[in-house]
């Protein structure tokens, strides 16, 4: 059995009181520090990309049997994968990466200034309109096609573009593309 003691009246009233307010200016005096370490900590976390960033690539059919699977890429890092045809591994499988990683897809993307790109780089003929579509110089046969989504800072641009063609802007394309699908380790998932 517990036994209770009865509280003692302190001889001094004026120290005990000051005890209790010098713990409290104390528990004050840690949790405003501990708001400025916060303040500091989020200063440092500052790279983080933007709460709007996002990366999507969509992998397209091919006459031949090339993987068709969707990739989501979220600005806190975590990736979403949804494999469809000719993959190694069929549904959805999450996945994370650093956000330094993801900060550098992003400033590759803003380095090839993406959002100033054609919407469409595909063989002559594909597009209704022409001032939507980019080169595509001598396109080869049985390439897929791919569909990137990059949006950040309330921006975002969505270009198809066929694997298959040459050219400047869409040879940059193409190996945005391969960085993407490296830094989430899509080979393991699709071969």
């Amino acid at each position: 059995m517990m036994r209770y003691e009865p509280l003692r009246k302190s001889h001094d009233s004026r120290s005990h009181w000051l005890n209790r307010v010098s713990k409290l200016v104390l528990a004050v005096l840690l949790l405003s520090n501990t708001h400025c370490l916060a303040a500091q900590t989020d200063k440092v976390i500052s790279n983080a990309p933007p709460q709007d960033a996002l990366i999507v690539l969509q992998m397209g059919a091919c006459e031949r049997r090339c993987p068709v699977y969707n990739l989501v890429m979220f600005a806190d890092g975590s990736t979403v994968y949804d494999g469809r045809y000719y993959v190694t591994k069929s549904g959805l499988v999450r996945g994370k990466l650093s956000l330094e990683v993801f900060n550098q897809l992003l400033a590759a993307a803003d380095s090839m200034k993406v959002h100033a790109l054609k919407k469409l780089y595909a063989p002559a003929g594909s597009a209704a309109d022409n001032s939507v579509s980019g080169e595509c110089l001598t396109p080869k046969s049985d390439a897929p096609t791919a569909i990137l989504t990059v949006s950040s800072k309330g921006r975002s641009s969505t270009i198809v573009h066929f694997r298959g063609c040459s050219g400047a802007e869409a040879m940059r394309l193409t190996q945005l593309e391969d960085r993407i699908m490296l830094a989430a380790n899509i080979a393991k998932l699709t071969r």
